[in-house]
């Protein structure tokens, strides 16, 4: 029995080959898997994202809590900054404003934004509420990888104002206007 399987399994692969040639094509289940086992250089940077990520917050971090409102733009507002030896390392907003509330957090390493998550409760007070999660994986000040609802999309408009609003939660713990963050001063 042993002998049969053996020269089975030796003798298949040649036939499959033989097959192939005659009919011209692979079998559709013996089709090749393009680039199996080739990881792009994207992916190794989102891995290195998400390792940071990982590190960040496995950290025993300092945190900092301040709450902030401001008439007619934010409601109510919570802002946390988590730091290690004087850095910060993350920074977490829980907000309202109008239908809207939404938890950001973004990620810094070395001063710089690195990944912004976001979940977004919205909807009218009658209606139903729509939630949506958002992940930004960020290289060199630009996004390389946008997530809605852990599905990859394209949201680089987003994205910049959500780079934007990180840089800006670093400046305005100076002066602790927090309501800056999302209220123009101009109105």
């Amino acid at each position: 029995m042993k002998s049969l399987t053996y020269l089975l399994f030796g003798i298949f692969p040649f036939f499959l080959q033989f097959e192939q040639s005659r009919i011209g094509r692979q079998p559709s289940h013996f089709a090749p898997v393009k680039n199996l086992g080739t990881v792009t250089l994207e992916e190794k940077e989102i891995k290195s994202i998400r390792e940071e990520y990982n590190r960040i917050n496995a950290l025993r971090l300092n945190a900092e809590r301040f709450s902030y409102a401001q008439k007619d733009c934010i409601e109510d507002g919570k802002i946390t900054y988590y730091s290690s030896a004087g850095k910060i390392l993350k920074v977490t907003d829980k907000a309202a404003m109008d239908d809207a509330v939404w938890i950001r957090e973004y990620y810094y390493k070395d001063g710089a934004v690195f990944f912004c998550f976001e979940h977004l409760e919205w909807g009218a007070a009658a209606g139903p509420t729509h939630v949506s999660e958002y992940r930004f994986y960020i290289k060199d000040g630009k996004s390389i990888r946008e997530t809605e609802n852990k599905k990859i999309v394209n949201l680089k408009e987003k994205a910049a104002e959500v780079i934007a609003l990180a840089q800006k939660a670093l400046t305005v713990k100076a002066k602790r206007n927090f309501g800056d963050l999302y209220c123009d001063k101009t109105e």
